[in-house]
Order: C-alpha cells, then sequence, then structure tokens
C-alpha cells in the first residue's frame, strides 16, 4: 500500500493530486478529512449537550439572559 498526504484549499469540485502518475489507472481509496480548530471541536461538543434534559439544571429565571 502507498499512501500520500496534502493539504488543499476546496474552491470547487476537483482537487489536483500531487504526482498523480502513480496512481493513474489504479483503484483507490478517497479520504478528506477538514482542518478544525479546537474552539470549534469545543463548541461542537458543546452544541451537542442539553442542560435543559437534566430538571434539576432547569431554572427558568437563568435562561431569562438569553432572551
Amino acid at each position: 500500500m502507498h499512501a500520500i498526504e496534502f493539504k488543499a484549499n476546496v474552491v470547487g469540485e476537483f482537487l489536483r493530486i500531487p504526482n498523480f502518475e502513480q496512481f493513474k489507472n489504479k483503484h483507490v481509496r478517497v479520504v478528506i478529512e477538514e482542518d478544525v480548530d479546537a474552539d470549534q471541536i469545543e463548541t461542537r461538543a458543546l452544541s451537542n449537550h442539553s442542560a435543559s434534559l437534566v430538571e434539576e439544571w432547569w431554572v427558568e429565571s437563568e435562561d431569562e439572559v438569553w432572551k
């Protein structure tokens, strides 16, 4: 198995593969992984949590700040 890794800015539906000749006419697996900074990961983790599911934590007066 031979693997390459490269970074690219996706601006359209096509990507240029460096040294593609070595893979020409071969079956390959393509994996796309988005670079995400630590702040975005933490925000996503928090957005998947809902304190409103825990009855003991639900205090309507505290939610007034968000209205």
